[in-house]
């Protein structure tokens, strides 16, 4: 259930961010350069088959090593052997497997909606799989909450935490 709760969570903020017109260029920022070419690509997917672009991005960076090393041509998720003609190709065919085959009761790989669910079939021979998407995930929102604080920081509409050092009690 504490997983079933954290996934409703991350909807909510990619709800939440898609309301909010700035959050493109905060998720731009927060992709490594070698992501930053397929944002756009990510954020359209996401949009059109109704999928957290975080959960997404999380995926293809845990499958691809941020696109370094990609089992087949393009294939950011390692979804075909025969690759794909571009990167885009590649999220928009991974986006609508996640949606159809992982997300939805019923579909062919459906376990639940949880990156632990989704990895019995995605990677079923990497116990570790939904623990390095859910770091992913938490990388990005990270970034993009962090991009937001210095933009409010920068309007004069948030304030820079003082941040005092901590001193063991021993010392004094």
């Amino acid at each position: 259930m504490r997983y079933l709760q954290s996934l409703e969570k991350l909807h909510d903020f990619d709800f939440a961010c898609r309301v909010d017109r700035r959050f493109e260029d905060r998720f731009i920022r927060a992709l490594p350069d070698a992501f930053r070419t397929c944002a756009a690509s990510f954020l359209r997917a996401s949009r059109q088959y109704e999928v957290s672009v975080i959960l997404l991005t999380a995926i293809a960076a845990v499958e691809s090593g941020w696109g370094r090393r990609c089992p087949y041509p393009n294939d950011l998720f390692g979804l075909r052997r025969e690759g794909f003609p571009s990167p885009e190709q590649s999220i928009g065919y991974g986006a609508a497997v996640l949606r159809f085959d992982y997300l939805t009761p019923g579909g062919r790989c459906y376990r639940g909606p949880e990156p632990e669910d989704m990895g019995v079939c995605f990677a079923p021979d990497n116990p570790l799989w939904a623990g390095a998407v859910r770091q992913v995930m938490s990388l990005l929102q990270n970034r993009i909450r962090q991009s937001l604080a210095e933009e409010l920081i920068e309007s004069g509409r948030g304030v820079r935490p003082e941040i005092r050092p901590t001193v063991p009690g021993w010392i004094n």
